[in-house]
């Protein structure tokens, strides 16, 4: 018996789901296996091409008290604990069109299967672009950015998806069609329910349609790179290049560093550092930053313009991505103050940790490959309580599947937990939408 079926779950919704659906619905196993997260097998999964279709899947489920998980692209579908149930899965990837877009307000809506990577074609036309660049951002869906609320490197002058999305459609657990927010950046006031779904992983709502802020395409990108040795040397020039608002500042540990440097033929001192620069605007302002950052940190810069310069931070972001299935990466949110310490800190507790670190928004994402699942659990125990001390919390982003359920992904549940499951219990009473893959079991 498959571990999805594992629950009460009438075993008659198959066929109500083909009756409503048709031949969006596929249930051969070889389709199933490709969805599969370890020993969880969906029993169906439904390929919608309309917020109606979304409705109607999530329908049938919740009448026969059916686990669901949305999927997009599958780049963040480890994100969060492992599933208590699965038989269906939802793919959202033929709701792929953009359904609106004001160029003169500098907003576009979009179905939540689009890819980042064609919805930045698509812009790019019109000399605009939307400053997302999680990992894998090429093929990312915009509503599993949304749902896992990912961002790379230019959060630090862009923020985050929930700066950037404006309004969403979302089919809730029963069937019913809402939207929240509005479709300009004037008629977004007042409490916005639509940002519970930001960050939810899918436990709340199948977002359907996204509307999103929009910014001019810089006349110019520029990426210098200095190689710096120390981590105390690292952090104090990451900290005055702050004050020039680049775009991004990442800060590459020695191992990290020699990742990205192998790859686009860099030479470097054993253990030097990597600090990363993203600059952009017109001309004459990323000039002037440049000459900024190379007179305040007085040593010798690498700049990168077009094709290197976007293949370097492609690497970057790679580094941070969650789709490796066999190393243990983690997120630690930390004040901005504390990220140098805490740079130490996972040296001593994780020598052969991987460190990359954003200065100026406190995140830093550690990535090794432990030997055993205690040795793994041991390093998150005793790094997690690092990062209560400094003020901050950690997540395990990606691990093994097999080790998933023996480690603590999220660590204390926060106080507003009770607050969490009245939220969860008045979206999706029954609980179908990613059983347990939330904080606290949600």
């Amino acid at each position: 018996m498959h571990a999805a079926s594992k629950s009460s779950c009438n075993a008659s919704f198959l066929p109500d789901l083909c009756r409503q659906l048709g031949d969006a619905v596929v249930s051969r196993r070889e389709i199933l296996n490709q969805y599969s997260l370890g020993e969880l097998v969906p029993e169906a999964v439904v390929y919608p091409k309309s917020s109606p279709q979304v409705s109607a899947a999530l329908q049938v489920a919740n009448a026969h008290r059916a686990p669901v998980l949305l999927w997009g692209s599958g780049a963040s579908i480890r994100l969060g604990s492992r599933l208590s149930g699965l038989h269906i899965v939802v793919d959202m990837t033929s709701l792929d069109r953009v359904l609106s877009h004001d160029i003169d307000n500098f907003t576009v809506t979009v179905q939540a299967g689009m890819r980042l990577g064609q919805l930045q074609e698509v812009l790019r036309e019109h000399r605009q672009f939307l400053p997302l660049d999680p990992s894998a951002a090429e093929r990312v869906t915009l509503g599993g950015i949304a749902a896992a609320n990912v961002s790379g490197p230019w959060r630090l002058l862009f923020g985050s998806p929930r700066d950037l999305v404006l309004g969403m459609k979302v089919a809730l657990a029963d069937g019913s069609i809402v939207s929240f927010g509005g479709s300009t950046m004037k008629n977004v006031a007042g409490y916005d329910i639509g940002k519970l779904f930001i960050g939810s992983l899918g436990t709340l709502g199948a977002i359907c349609e996204l509307t999103l802020r929009l910014y001019s395409l810089p006349e110019e990108s520029r990426s210098l790179l200095l190689h710096v040795s120390g981590t105390k040397r690292a952090f104090g020039i990451a900290r005055k290049i702050l004050a020039c608002s680049p775009a991004a500042v990442q800060a590459l540990d020695a191992s990290a560093a020699k990742q990205v440097n192998d790859k686009i033929d860099l030479r470097s001192e054993e253990e030097s550092w990597l600090v990363a620069v993203d600059l952009m605007g017109d001309s004459a302002a990323v000039e002037k930053q440049a000459q900024e950052i190379e007179k305040s940190c007085g040593r010798e810069i690498v700049s990168l313009v077009g094709e290197e310069r976007l293949q370097t931070w492609k690497l970057i972001r790679n580094l941070i991505g969650a789709e490796d299935e066999s190393i243990i990466l983690c997120r630690a949110n930390l004040p901005p103050a504390c990220i140098e310490e805490w740079a130490g800190i996972v040296r001593e507790v994780s020598p052969d940790c991987l460190l990359v670190a954003c200065p100026g928004t406190g995140r830093a994402w550690m990535r090794w490959r432990p030997q055993t699942q205690d040795a793994a659990s041991e390093a998150i125990g005793v790094l997690r309580a690092e990062a209560v001390k400094l003020g901050g919390h950690l997540i395990v982003e990606a691990a093994p599947e097999e080790w998933r359920s023996g480690l603590d992904i999220w660590g204390q549940p926060p106080a507003e937990l009770p607050l969490l499951r009245a939220v969860k219990q008045a979206f999706d009473p029954a609980g179908i939408l990613a059983p347990g893959r939330f904080v606290g079991g949600i």
